[in-house]
């Protein structure tokens, strides 16, 4: 990204208090890139090279995580 990576955008949409999914995407697949994203706050983080399920499975998790925070 131009400005911000992805944990940082993250941190910032939620420090805005937003409550809304947000899946990361990377092709880093050590522990250290899953913490930062999961103390961002990302809902969840797909891997390089995406495969159709893995991407669907984070989205309706996400999805199902916002609308029961919203929910409270």
């Amino acid at each position: 990204m131009p400005i911000l990576d992805g944990v940082a955008a993250t941190k910032q949409i939620r420090g805005l208090g937003k409550v809304v999914p947000i899946i990361g995407l990377t092709a880093n697949a050590d522990e250290l890139s899953h913490k930062l994203a999961r103390t961002a706050g990302m809902n969840d983080l797909v891997m390089k090279p995406v495969k159709s399920f893995q991407l669907k499975n984070a989205i309706e998790h996400a999805l199902a995580a916002v609308l029961a925070k919203k929910a409270q």
